[in-house]
C-alpha cells in the first residue's frame, strides 16, 4: 500500500485507507464481503509487486489508472501487481502483496449526492479490530446463555418472547384501564358537565391519554359533556399533569389551556396546550395533590375558569 497518499477525498496509508467512488445507493452487506474477498485472495496470492517509470503517454495506452486530480509530469512511475492492477503513483510500497496481511472494511457511507466511501484497515490494525469483534460477540454469547454461533436464533428467540410478553401486557393494561374508568366514573361531580379529576400514579402521558380517552367517552353518554383532570407520579418518578375535555364540555366553560396553567405551578412546572387538552411535567413531585385539589377548586360549581 502507499504511505500517505492523498486523492480525492481518499487516503491511502501503511495501515488503513479510505476510497471515496461513484455510486448511486448503499453498498450492501454481500457487496462489501464480496470486495473483501477479492482483495484479501489478492493480498494472499503473495504476487511480486513491480514498479517502474515509463512516459504518461506510454502508461495511458497501456491501460495505466491515473488517479483523478493529480498531476504528472512526463515520466511518470507505474506500480502493477497481480496483472490487474496498475496505476500511476508516487509513494512507497511494499515488495509483495502479502506483507499486507490481510485488508477488513470497517465502514460504507454516503459522504455526498451519488458519492459513497469505503473506510478500511489492514496488517495488525485489521487483526486488532477482528479481535476486538470476536470479544464483544462473545461477551454478547455469554450474556444470552449461547454458544458464539448460535446468538443470531438466540436473539431473535428472545425478541419474539419479548413481543409476546408486551402483547400481554397491554391486553392487561386495557383490562386494568376498564376497571380504572369504571371506578373513576363513579366519581364524577357535575361541573356543568361531568368532571373527573384524579390522581393514577405508574402511568406515563401516552398511559394518562389512553385513560382520558376511554373516561371521555364513558362520562360523554350522560350528554352534558366530559372532562378529566389527571396528576400522576410516572414510572420515572416525575410529576405530569393532564386536562382534556369534549367539545360539550368548552362549550360549557372548560379550558383545558387555562386549567393546567393555573395548577402547573404547584409542581413547579409549566405547560400548556389548547382548550381541550393540554399537559404539563415538572420537578416536585410533592405538589400533585395540591394541584388537582387547585383543579377541583378552580372548576366547582359553574365549571368554567374565571
Amino acid at each position: 500500500m502507499g504511505d500517505h497518499v492523498k486523492q480525492a477525498g481518499s487516503l491511502v496509508a501503511a495501515e488503513r485507507l479510505r476510497f471515496d467512488f461513484t455510486h448511486f445507493e448503499a453498498v450492501t452487506a454481500e457487496q462489501l464481503r464480496a470486495v473483501e474477498d477479492i482483495v484479501n485472495a489478492a493480498i494472499m496470492s503473495d504476487t511480486e509487486v513491480r514498479s517502474y517509470e515509463t512516459s504518461l503517454d506510454e502508461a495511458r495506452q497501456a491501460g495505466v489508472t491515473a488517479l483523478f486530480g493529480e498531476k504528472y509530469g512526463d515520466v511518470v512511475r507505474v506500480i502493477e501487481a497481480n496483472d490487474g492492477s496498475k496505476e500511476l503513483c508516487g509513494g512507497t510500497h511494499v515488495r509483495h502483496t502479502s506483507q499486507i496481511g490481510f485488508m477488513k472494511i470497517t465502514a460504507e457511507s454516503s459522504v455526498g449526492a451519488n458519492l459513497r466511501r469505503i473506510e478500511a484497515i489492514t496488517s495488525l490494525d485489521a487483526l486488532n479490530y477482528v479481535n476486538r469483534l470476536e470479544s464483544e460477540l462473545r461477551d454478547i454469547a455469554a450474556l444470552v446463555k449461547t454458544p458464539i454461533f448460535k446468538v443470531r436464533p438466540k436473539i431473535e428467540a428472545m425478541q419474539d418472547h419479548t413481543r409476546e410478553l408486551e402483547a400481554a401486557l397491554k391486553q392487561g393494561r386495557a383490562a386494568g384501564t376498564a376497571d380504572v374508568v369504571d371506578s373513576l366514573a363513579a366519581e364524577a361531580i357535575d361541573a356543568g358537565y361531568s368532571l373527573v379529576v384524579a390522581r393514577l400514579d405508574g402511568h406515563d402521558v401516552e398511559g394518562l391519554r389512553t385513560v382520558m380517552d376511554k373516561m371521555r367517552e364513558k362520562l360523554a353518554l350522560s350528554g352534558k359533556g366530559a372532562a378529566v383532570v389527571f396528576g400522576a407520579k410516572t414510572p420515572a418518578d416525575t410529576p405530569i399533569l393532564l386536562a382534556a375535555g369534549d367539545k360539550d364540555a368548552v362549550g360549557r366553560g372548560f379550558d383545558a389551556s387555562a386549567v393546567i396553567k393555573h395548577i402547573s405551578p404547584a409542581i413547579k412546572g409549566g405547560g400548556g396546550g389548547k382548550a381541550q387538552m393540554a399537559q404539563a411535567g415538572g420537578k416536585d413531585v410533592q405538589g400533585l395533590d395540591k394541584a388537582l385539589e387547585m383543579a377541583r377548586e378552580l372548576l366547582a360549581g359553574n365549571g368554567s375558569v374565571e
